[in-house]
């Protein structure tokens, strides 16, 4: 931590601050790992200005005001607004070997790292006061507004909705929502209209965060555009609406799923962007460990049984399957899946999508499924229970089923089967294994850091991971350009594989408890978050996010 005691006379000598008042400032900011400059200042014991002055002539660096910032943003690529602002710097000027910025606090060390690895240049600081930087904040958002409604204005809203949903402005915005979230590798686009603004967020690696939006006077004919690339009804606004188009992003052709709800402030959508050229249809690219990966394998062998991939939505269970259809997929051996929708084709395997509208639902498809002769069915979820029993008495009459199951345990798959009415002894003859999954973020290895395990943290790996060593230190995410600041890119999986033996059957057949089924586990039961703290011990994600979507209060997930 930063030596304050200079700092700490300079402000006794000067008399800037009261004996008593600086007293209470350093022990706090001894205490949070902070500049007393920065503690003063919350406390409200020196002005944003007078915090300037001070830490420009401690560490004799030039002082900057709002007249001296630039017109233009300073390599807004490599340094966007929202980046600047959560570390309160201002770039002032950018050559090829240095970045000029001006910093509310230069005494943060972790700013200056984070901005010489953003702008991959030297950086040379100046300082300026936090008024300052907050109305050059303000002056900038207000910019970006006056922008975004010159370009609403110069859209004709006058005629019908499909003519307004063809004009230039309306098809560039469109274009540059979806470039973007590729770009930033989201999975996901949300187009969210209310009383006072139009919202737009992307959800990348699992998580939301806002971007900047178009005015919101622009969202019902970017709505409209939407509505005619997905060739769904433009005047129907009362109905939610579903549909998919194809946008080509940096030649790469992105398949969208679009999804329309109507709202009390409009139509609310969502885009699906589904990227085929970078599917993660390979065990090892899931993240699985060889262990989980050996498992699989020995599971996928059997010629009958069912194989359950359970978990929330958005954990990655259909992504397993594929892989695991890609495993099995042979001239040897008949493959047919039934989805809802078929998000990713696979060559060889016959795919069929369900369409309830028309009666074509799970049940109906998997019935004219089994008169097709396959050694292999995939079902995209039981979700009903004729589907679980025609599945369970297919898997009994020779073939193997894979499908999901929408509960949070690998145990709940087996309860949630009965609750369908699936009867216990062909659940016991048929289910080979119920497979738990969630995916987690992975660190980013360009700006990934490391730190010490707490005693606390120690007793996480021992207590929940007791067969695995206990590592000495702990990646930890800092945020780079690659990551987009947020220290991640990218996404593995986490698997808690609960084969079916001897023991577990017994319990299926005495209708035991989940908790019953558990204590039958096989020695060396591996569960999700033992394989999560895995993850973490071998550097590819970070305990924060096991935590977050497992927790450390119970070993099951």
């Amino acid at each position: 931590m930063l030596n304050d005691d200079p700092l700490i006379e300079r402000l006794s000598v000067e008399d800037i601050v009261d004996p008593a008042t600086l007293a209470r400032a350093s022990e706090l900011s001894r205490a949070q790992g902070v500049n007393i400059l920065h503690t003063l200042f919350d406390l409200g014991a020196i002005s944003a200005a007078r915090r300037a002055d001070i830490a420009a002539k401690a560490l004799d660096l030039p002082r900057v005001r709002y007249a001296d910032l630039p017109p233009d943003p300073v390599l807004p690529e490599a340094l966007p607004a929202p980046f600047l602002d959560r570390i309160g710097a201002a770039p002032l000027s950018a050559d090829a070997a240095e970045l000029h910025v001006a910093l509310v606090d230069p005494f943060d060390a972790e700013a200056l790292d984070t901005l010489r690895m953003a702008a991959r240049r030297r950086v040379r600081v100046s300082v300026i006061d936090a008024d300052d930087l907050s109305r050059a904040r303000e002056q900038r958002s207000a910019q970006i507004q006056n922008q975004s409604a010159a370009t609403a204005r110069s859209i004709d809203l006058s005629g019908n909705l499909e003519e307004a949903a063809r004009q230039a402005p309306v098809v560039q915005q469109v274009k540059q929502i979806i470039d973007r979230a590729v770009r930033v590798r989201a999975s996901d686009v949300h187009i969210e209209p209310f009383a006072d603004r139009l919202a737009l967020r992307y959800r990348v690696d699992g998580v939301l965060a806002e971007q900047t939006a178009p005015p919101a006077e622009m969202a019902q004919a970017i709505t409209s555009r939407l509505k005619v690339m997905a060739q769904l009804n433009i005047s129907e606004r009362r109905l939610p609406q579903d549909g998919r188009f194809a946008q080509v992003c940096d030649g790469r052709e992105i398949d969208v799923r679009m999804s329309t709800v109507p709202t009390l402030d409009g139509e609310s959508v969502v885009l699906r962007l589904l990227d085929k050229d970078r599917a993660p249809l390979d065990f090892g690219d899931l993240g699985m460990s060889e262990g989980t990966q050996a498992q699989l394998q020995d599971l996928l062998r059997h010629q009958n049984g069912i194989i359950l991939l359970t978990g929330p939505t958005g954990s990655g269970k259909s992504t397993t399957l594929y892989a695991a259809m890609r495993r099995l997929n042979s001239a040897d051996r008949k493959i047919l899946s039934i989805e809802d929708p078929v998000e990713y084709q696979l060559s060889g395997v016959n795919q069929i999508a369900v369409r309830s509208s028309i009666g074509l639902s799970f049940a109906t498809l998997l019935r004219s499924a089994l008169r097709q002769d396959p050694d292999v069915i995939m079902v995209g979820e039981m979700r009903d229970a004729e589907t679980a029993e025609i599945a369970s008495r297919a898997a009994l009459t020779g073939h193997l089923v894979l499908s999901t199951v929408h509960t949070n345990t690998a145990a709940g798959a087996l309860t949630r089967l009965r609750d369908m009415g699936v009867p216990d002894f062909i659940l016991g003859s048929t289910l080979r294994a119920s497979i738990a999954q969630r995916l987690v973020r992975r660190i980013c290895p360009v700006c990934a850091g490391s730190r010490p395990l707490s005693q606390a943290e120690a007793r996480i790996f021992t207590d929940h991971a007791p067969d695995q060593p206990v590592p000495e230190h702990l990646a930890v995410p800092n945020g780079c350009d690659g990551c987009n600041r947020t220290g991640y890119r990218g996404r593995l999986a986490l698997y808690e594989v609960l084969t079916v033996g001897e023991d577990i059957r017994a319990q299926i057949l005495s209708r035991g408890s989940e908790e019953a089924i558990l204590e039958a586990t096989e020695p060396g039961y591996r569960t999700l978050l033992a394989d999560g703290l895995g993850k973490v011990a071998a550097g590819e994600t970070s305990l924060d996010e096991v935590g977050r979507l497992i927790g450390f209060g119970r070993a099951n997930g």
